[in-house]
């Protein structure tokens, strides 16, 4: 007894020496965390469906639920002081002028974003933003994308630019320079330099979407994408202002959701099935970082080359202090958290024009249900519910029915939930 013991402690030792992504919730595991923004070391806001938005005054290690904003589905958020911020999703932009803490939290609606299903605010001060606002008609599809301006704060907001394409994120880098970019066709790439009043199209290559986009300065930019021809991410380089773009790395075969900079060297990127990538040399090369989940993860928010945080699915919240390099004893391969020792789930091909094989994990005997939810967080079909055994799984579904765009296949079990994004392609 006194043996077993001296081994699960040295195990748990080695373990948390290193691990350098922390998950440091207990955020309720339902939670779909989608968006999360640090000000600072200590004050941070992290927001997602299903009412779980949150915010935090001591750097993460206790979360706040923001009773009074009372928005369902929210994935971004963006604060320019300890007071001043707005978040926004499927149910609008909204702004608080008091930190948006807890029961006591102001929040005002300042844009309703009716047929919307996805809306991101971006503001460089108090007084000057802009947002994307994508919006769906179930079951026609995508009908396009509008970029808004504000110079009051939010109070007013001015149409400056729309396509029939989706765009899924935007940056500035002052009041003037910015960019934009999503699934365009050929052109999915927008660039401004009169801070939103024109976009310029810039092109990067046919049958590529690009899901995120960050600028350290007005020439050096990254952009996570994926080629649904051929299945497979990738990350985009920048060294002319967005006028031409490299591919950095090798391809992969995650969805990639988010990359920020810190500085021209010093970057992450983060996506499906727990996936950190990290480079200190500008994205001539990438390494994989451990993060001890396979959840999606959506968001990352760092505020110098140490500390960062990163949000998703299973009400996952990560955190480092030492930018995610492991730097005491490594585990070994039979300690990590692997597909054999929790639930997992992949969807291939995908993208999927026709049918799709839904293959999945599960660590123990369990009740499952595996569903499809639109980008509004919808439950539009329950694909399977039944009880099943321990091991791996196979699911066929037939998705001719669908329209065309982006979805979520969710799998929930009794204490866990996964989703893996979905493409559809008509």
């Amino acid at each position: 007894m006194k043996k077993c013991l001296i081994t699960i402690t040295i195990m748990l030792m080695v373990y948390l020496l290193s691990a350098q992504w922390i998950k440091q919730t207990s955020i309720p595991e339902y939670a779909s965390l989608r968006g999360i923004f640090f000000l600072d070391q200590s004050h941070g806001w992290c927001v997602g469906w299903n009412d779980s938005h949150y915010s935090t005054i001591n750097g993460g290690n206790t979360w706040e639920l923001m009773d009074s904003l009372v928005a369902e589905h929210l994935d971004n958020v963006h604060f320019v002081d300890n007071n001043k911020g707005w978040v926004g999703g499927a149910d609008g932009i909204w702004y608080t002028n008091n930190g948006g803490f807890g029961t006591n939290g102001n929040w005002i609606q300042q844009w309703d974003t009716w047929g919307a299903i996805y809306a991101k605010p971006f503001f460089i001060d108090y007084l000057t933003g802009w947002f994307i606002e994508t919006t769906y008609s179930w079951p026609s599809g995508y009908t396009g994308s509008s970029i808004y301006r504000t110079t009051d704060g939010g109070s007013n907001w001015i149409q400056a630019y729309s396509t029939e394409w989706e765009i899924y994120d935007i940056t500035f880098i002052d009041s003037l320079k910015g960019w934009a970019v999503g699934a365009m066709g050929s052109i999915i790439v927008i660039h401004t330099v009169d801070g939103g009043i024109n976009w310029e199209p810039l092109t990067i290559s046919n049958n590529k979407l690009l899901s995120s986009v960050c600028f350290v300065d007005s020439l050096s930019g990254w952009s996570t994408g994926y080629n649904y021809s051929d299945d497979y991410s990738l990350i985009f380089h920048t060294l002319d202002g967005g006028i031409t773009w490299q591919q950095q790395g090798d391809t992969l075969d995650v969805w990639l959701n988010d990359i920020t900079f810190v500085d021209p060297l010093n970057g992450w990127a983060v996506g499906d099935s727990g996936t950190i990538l990290h480079t200190s040399n500008g994205g001539m090369d990438w390494e994989i970082q451990e993060s001890g989940t396979l959840a999606q993860l959506y968001t990352i928010s760092f505020v110098d080359n140490n500390l960062g945080w990163i949000c998703g699915d299973s009400g996952t919240i990560l955190h480092t202090n030492n930018g995610g390099i492991i730097t005491a004893i490594r585990k070994s391969p039979s300690l990590y958290y692997s597909k054999k020792n929790c639930n997992y789930i992949k969807i291939y091909p995908n993208p999927v024009r026709t049918n799709a094989a839904i293959e999945f994990f599960l660590s123990e005997t369990d009740h499952i249900m595996l569903s499809i939810f639109d980008i509004t967080g919808k439950k539009l079909q329950i694909i399977y519910s039944e009880k099943l055994g321990k091991g791996n799984h196979t699911i066929n579904w037939n998705a001719e029915a669908m329209k065309g765009g982006i979805y979520f296949i969710r799998l929930e079990t009794g204490n866990k939930t996964i989703s893996r994004k979905l493409l559809i392609k008509n």
